[in-house]
């Protein structure tokens, strides 16, 4: 497995945080932030781009865990945490083996006290988002800031992050330690108009409370035409099993559902 680990690692290859976020080496982190907030939109659609963008991103956070091979670029040393490094770039299928061969990675938080879930969720991994709230990682885990997976996503722009977050669960109503929702944070304007679609929404609203309960852990949302038509709730009968290759779900027959037509 370290050898595969290490392959996957060098295909990525050495990167330039500079070079790829485009700031200066004196840049603040308010102004490196800003810039991976733009340029992971921009790559949204090039999932090597994203990957770069994200590493040069948490190489100038989180510099203890690469290496400076050369001048100003880097690569992630493996035996910090290889599911750490598969989260950040993407990976789903390999940090599915990591997670399986050691199941205690998925308590990891980053330096900045962040766990895997906040992370994926940021640099819009929504396959690792599923997985990750799947093996156990609580939706609505509180990070150091105050905020939630959900603000993250919202924050940095992930629109298909928040739909499938909100469909698990999250709570639209958790104030950071900025006093801030999730709304408050929104990028763009169809996060923001979600969000308060959702809010208004009385089957969101019920769904919320089955969620906090325990009685339902999934809402799906049924669309025609590219319009929501139905929502349906899934009650504690979703099944996951996972491994290398293969992230399955599977629907009991008996399954309870609310419909909204």
């Amino acid at each position: 497995m370290v050898f595969i680990t290490i392959k996957r690692i060098l295909e990525i290859s050495k990167v330039n945080p500079y070079l790829t976020l485009g700031i200066k080496k004196d840049a603040s982190f308010s102004e490196i932030k800003n810039k991976f907030r733009q340029k992971i939109l921009e790559a949204r659609n090039d999932g090597n781009l994203r990957a770069r963008v994200c590493l040069a991103y948490d190489i100038l956070v989180n510099k203890s865990y690469y290496w400076e091979v050369e001048n100003d670029f880097y690569i992630f040393q493996v035996w910090y945490n290889a599911a750490y490094y598969f989260t950040i770039i993407g990976d789903c299928l390999h940090l599915i083996q990591e997670i399986k061969d050691e199941p205690r990675l998925l308590n990891f938080k980053d330096p900045l006290k962040r766990n895997l879930l906040y992370i994926a969720a940021r640099n819009g991994h929504v396959s690792i988002c599923e997985y990750l709230i799947n093996k156990g990682i609580a939706v609505n885990e509180i990070q150091h800031t105050g905020s939630t997976a959900l603000h993250g996503a919202a924050y940095y722009g992930q629109l298909k992050v928040v739909k499938l977050l909100l469909n698990y669960g999250a709570n639209i109503n958790i104030k950071n330690n900025f006093g801030h929702l999730p709304k408050d944070e929104a990028m763009t304007e169809d996060i923001k108009n979600l969000l308060n679609e959702f809010e208004n929404d009385p089957i969101g609203e019920l769904y919320q409370i089955l969620n906090s309960k325990n009685i339902s852990k999934k809402l799906i949302d049924i669309s025609y035409n590219g319009k929501i038509i139905a929502k349906k709730y899934y009650v504690n009968c979703i099944i996951y099993q996972s491994n290398i290759n293969l992230l399955i779900s599977k629907t009991h027959d008996n399954c309870l559902a609310w419909d909204k037509f």
